[in-house]
């Protein structure tokens, strides 16, 4: 069992190596983004349309984040149900659940909201941009549709992750010990 636990620890780590990952790559692609968006090429009126791309690619890099999230408390609950021999990695396990870091969930939500309210302001006060102008209901959409996954991240934060609190793990160990 030391061992299995040694691996599930080390997968843990490397989890939590591919989450940081994400978001310095989340940051490069926005602030890459920004600029190519803002950038003046030899037809400077149609760069702004990268600028729409911005908060689909942060959203999309939020999904992996939260799926990191996740894979890290699973195993924390994981661990935290089976481990009752091993007492001090039990009582870890359960003092990390109560006192979980809620800012690092709220940031990442903070993060991606600025960066949607920024594009917008930036689009929103183009003069040249015809989607906008024209097209508006594909703006409006676009603006909509940020708008609802910006909200499902918001509740995927708050309630998301509860469902591990709410599940026992499946699996029969001796519990012969005064661990509890």
């Amino acid at each position: 069992m030391k061992d299995f636990l040694n691996h599930i620890r080390q997968e843990k780590m490397e989890t939590q190596q591919r989450r940081f990952a994400l978001i310095k790559l989340k940051f490069l692609l926005i602030v890459g983004l920004f600029g190519v968006g803002n950038w003046k090429f030899s037809d400077p009126a149609e760069n702004y349309l990268l600028l729409y791309l911005v908060p689909f690619i942060a959203f999309a890099i939020d999904l992996y984040v939260h799926g990191e999230n996740f894979a890290i408390r699973r195993i924390g609950f994981f661990v935290r149900e089976i481990s009752d021999p091993i007492c001090i990695e039990r009582a870890w396990e359960l003092f990390v659940d109560e006192n979980r870091d809620r800012f690092t969930q709220i940031g990442i939500n903070v993060v991606s909201g600025l960066v949607f309210a920024a594009t917008l302001f930036i689009l929103q006060f183009k003069e040249n941009n015809s989607l906008r102008v024209d097209h508006h209901i594909f703006h409006y959409m676009w603006i909509a549709f940020n708008i609802l996954v910006l909200f499902m991240f918001i509740l995927l934060s708050i309630f998301g992750y509860r469902s591990l609190l709410k599940n026992k793990t499946p699996i029969s160990v001796n519990k012969n010990t005064s661990c509890r």
